[in-house]
């Protein structure tokens, strides 16, 4: 696309209707998504919850309040992948369904609270992820255009799934550099955002410890490759407190954001705005059809990470 064919570049928002739906209208929609959602756990079936809610008195004509909607904890899930190995019988996504290919892709979290969780992604998932990525990018100040860099894994970890498809529809020059192991890295990096020029930045604050440190080692000013640009930062909330994010944006001149990620609910789909009042889940037309879950499993059974 021409760049101009990306509308207004000053205006803060994708799709300004739909990221300031009336909170009644959104609720309305939740609710409405919410009954498809339970109405799959009966008619797919997706045996695990509905044997859940069963054991608890519900019924598929009568769907409970949300919060009378049993929660479903990590281990539980753990339990039903060993009683039914390997993928158990929580999935709403599969590899196959009723004959049919159902799970385009497939990663694995790094395992760092027991055993490392597999994520199936339906196109659809991939579909509406890649969009929820791209408006959250576009909300966060990156442009076409824009080098964008970061620091993320590839292979199976969630990160790697889209390939970059979300910078590819946005017109954004793609720098993936892949984590900093070790100093060597570090600094192989910054030479390559030195050479190639950065408008955004993508890494941990852990990460971006490493950089400060490797540039420092080599005499060479990090805020003065950062200063003025965007930093987008995961899993860490303490960044989202405002004497944390204040000291990290003071520290190297830029705008600090904050998404959040876990394997069940990829990085972007909660992020932070430019007001820093809590991760928000977007509210863009992406989301008004019902089934996005990500993996698979009821969204709104109150599952406990």
């Amino acid at each position: 696309m021409a760049i101009e064919d990306f509308g207004d570049l000053t205006r803060e928002m994708w799709d300004e209707a739909a990221e300031t739906e009336p909170m009644e209208s959104r609720r309305q929609r939740s609710l409405a998504a919410l009954k498809t959602e339970w109405l799959r756990v009966w008619d797919e079936p997706i045996p695990f919850y509905r044997d859940k809610f069963e054991a608890a008195g519900l019924t598929r004509d009568a769907m409970p309040a949300l919060d009378e909607i049993p929660v479903t904890r990590k281990g539980e899930l753990r339990a039903n992948e060993a009683e039914h190995p390997v993928f158990g019988t929580h999935r709403s996504t599969r590899l196959y369904k009723d004959g049919q290919i159902n799970a385009l892709r497939i990663a694995q979290s790094t395992g760092t609270t027991g055993k490392a969780w597999y994520i199936f992604y339906s196109k659809d998932d991939l579909l509406r992820w890649r969009a929820l990525n791209k408006e959250q990018l576009w909300r966060n100040g990156v442009r076409p255009g824009n080098h964008f860099t970061h620091a993320w894994p590839g292979g199976m970890y969630p990160t790697g799934i889209l390939g970059g498809a979300q910078y590819s529809d946005l017109d954004v020059i793609e720098l993936p550099v892949g984590p900093p192991f070790s100093a060597a890295d570090a600094l192989r990096h910054i030479q390559i955002w030195q050479d190639c020029g950065i408008d955004a930045l993508m890494c941990t604050i852990s990460q971006l410890q490493i950089y400060d440190a490797a540039a420092q080692g080599a005499g060479i000013d990090l805020a003065s490759i950062l200063k003025g640009k965007p930093l987008i930062t995961s899993g860490e909330a303490i960044w989202q407190f405002e004497a944390g994010r204040k000291r990290i944006e003071d520290a190297y001149g830029v705008s600090l954001f904050n998404i959040g990620g876990a394997s069940e609910a990829p990085g972007f789909v909660t992020a932070d705005s430019r007001y820093h009042d809590g991760l928000i889940c977007t509210s863009s037309e992406v989301l008004r059809q019902p089934g996005c879950g990500f993996s698979g499993g009821l969204a709104s059974s109150g599952f406990d990470i």
